[in-house]
């Protein structure tokens, strides 16, 4: 999800300046994540070496930050950051607790805090949010909750009935809307485009058995996924001129 956000804004919507800023404090802030999951998870006799490397991944990452905010003080980008950190923080903590690891909060409040990283970007760049900003978050909004519908259809859910034709009906409910904003002007003529792999995925697996999946397989298949939703969604908007 990360990198979906922070190649998005610059390639498709020509964010620059301050938003450079908290690019690389997200990017700082993702590597301390691992320190302070084994920090946690060893506590009360937390790994040195990796509480070393939290606290210093941790303070380069508010510094960087703190740069952005200097280089773009709008309420709107302070709210946006805070939104930002506060979100991606309790979904990294949901995440560092294995018995909350894949708890549907901690990936909902994960993608929301992408999505407000991205308006983040925007708004640094540009002073508010434009039109475009909102469209484009709501589209990796669509992607992302599509993502997570096919991957737990395949995990978690694989033996819950109906919950596969679910997926699919959101899938469709999706690149549906996307093409209805794109009809009225909101989002890129070629913008649904981007939603029509993940829907083919989203048939497929309504055909799969409840057998276990090949993590690994998966995970290279969603790669490629996200890869197609980036590719497509850049040329939507540099083809439109947006």
């Amino acid at each position: 999800m990360l990198l979906t956000v922070l190649i998005l804004p610059p390639a498709a919507l020509g964010t620059r300046g301050a938003a450079w800023w908290f690019v690389g404090a997200a990017a700082v802030l993702f590597f301390a994540r691992r320190p302070w999951e084994i920090w946690l998870q060893t506590a009360p006799r937390p790994d040195g070496a990796a509480r070393a490397a939290a606290l210093v991944l941790t303070l380069l990452g508010l510094a960087l930050g703190a740069t952005g905010l200097r280089a773009a003080p709008t309420p709107a980008v302070f709210l946006l950051a805070v939104l930002a950190a506060g979100l991606a923080g309790f979904s990294a903590y949901s995440e560092s607790l294995p018995q909350r690891r894949g708890a549907v909060a901690g990936r909902l409040a994960g993608a929301a805090g992408m999505v407000s990283l991205l308006l983040l970007q925007t708004a640094a760049a540009f002073g508010a949010v434009p039109p475009a900003g909102w469209t484009l978050g709501a589209l990796c909004l669509a992607y992302f909750l599509t993502s997570g519908l096919r991957v737990r259809s395949l995990v978690r859910a694989r033996k819950v009935e109906g919950f596969r034709r679910i997926s699919v009906a959101v899938h469709g409910a999706v690149l549906a809307g996307a093409a209805a904003a794109a009809l009225a002007g909101a989002a890129p003529p070629l913008a649904p485009a981007a939603f029509a792999p993940g829907l083919v995925q989203a048939v497929r697996i309504l055909g799969r058995g409840p057998a276990p999946v090949n993590t690994l397989r998966m995970g290279i298949g969603e790669i490629l996924h996200a890869a197609a939703f980036v590719v497509l969604t850049i040329a939507a908007y540099r083809l439109s001129g947006i």
